[in-house]
């Protein structure tokens, strides 16, 4: 039942059939800790992170890892896996990427001893622990990260599925870090080729890997055709998510930047400030790395305009 709640997006009767078999399993199992008490507690932490309350969320997922622990020790160490790598989900969205790092690097370390050396739970984590190096600033290491799963995934995913997409839009932004604008723009255009295909024209996977090839050409000057893409990219993404869905806030940050570069200081204000009022919607935390890049970009406007005085 919290299962088909789940799918539906009914949230709150989702937590509550969690809580009730929680209940239930505890009632069972007495005060025996147990694999079963655990695994619910990880759904109501999924839960939660759907809706937002990654505090919350990490909690259950910090109780079901003691839990399996205690309990179970090395019989259930995929479950312990997944619950590090949720922790790991969870610390990066803080922006707490070296805490991120040493839990995807504990359930790496838990699926290689399992001979899984190149299954996709494997290519999975690699790809977790690369996006959270580069949120890092360790951009070689992403790098190699990132490149380690796409090839892992080539032997069973090939080159056009909509996972590669994803590894190869983290590896764009990574050498757009890194100025390598060639081959960002190269790279990216093969993710968005790959979600164009295998999604459609209106995901909101397609709407940001638009937008990070518009961030490339602003790089390179080219706003002309940086904004045509931002005037796709934008419809797409609310169509797609709603207008006050986290990831529109990141396409207007991005389209801020733009309107810096420009040296069109209102217009870059007032996109910037609109994406920090929909972070601020959605319930994010002050530190979330959105609502942080949103700050730092409103900082560099707000002394652009002063040294324009």
């Amino acid at each position: 039942m919290a299962e088909v709640h789940c799918r539906e997006r009914r949230y709150k009767e989702a937590l509550s059939c969690y809580s009730e078999a929680q209940r239930i399993r505890e009632a069972f199992h007495g005060t025996y800790f147990h694999e079963e008490i655990a695994n619910t507690l990880n759904l109501s932490g999924n839960v939660l992170a759907r809706q937002g309350e990654f505090d919350l969320a990490m909690d259950k997922h910090k109780e079901a890892l003691r839990i399996l622990k205690e309990c179970c020790g090395e019989n259930v160490q995929e479950d312990v896996a997944e619950t590090l790598n949720s922790l790991g989900m969870l610390s990066c969205r803080a922006g707490m990427y070296l805490e991120a790092i040493d839990y995807y690097d504990r359930a790496l370390g838990i699926q290689m001893k399992l001979g899984c050396d190149d299954h996709p739970y494997v290519a999975e984590t690699l790809h977790c622990i690369g996006c959270a190096q580069a949120r890092k600033g360790d951009l070689p290491g992403a790098l190699q990260s990132l490149e380690e799963c796409y090839n892992m995934r080539l032997q069973f995913l090939g080159m056009d599925h909509p996972q590669q997409a994803t590894t190869l839009h983290e590896i764009a932004k990574v050498q757009l870090k890194r100025g390598r604008l060639k081959k960002a723009i190269h790279i990216i255009d093969a993710a968005l080729n790959i979600r164009v295909e295998s999604l459609s024209e209106h995901h909101i996977d397609v709407a940001l890997a638009m937008t990070t090839k518009a961030s490339c050409l602003v790089a390179r000057g080219n706003f002309a055709d940086a904004n045509k893409l931002f005037i796709e990219a934008l419809p797409i993404a609310k169509s797609a998510v709603g207008d006050l869905h986290p990831s529109v806030a990141w396409i207007q940050v991005q389209i801020g930047v733009m309107h810096l570069r420009k040296c069109d200081l209102e217009e870059a204000a007032d996109t910037v400030n609109e994406a920090i009022a929909i972070y601020k919607h959605s319930n994010l935390d002050e530190d979330h790395p959105g609502i942080k890049e949103a700050t730092v970009e409103l900082e560099k406007i707000e002394r652009a305009e002063m040294l324009c005085v």
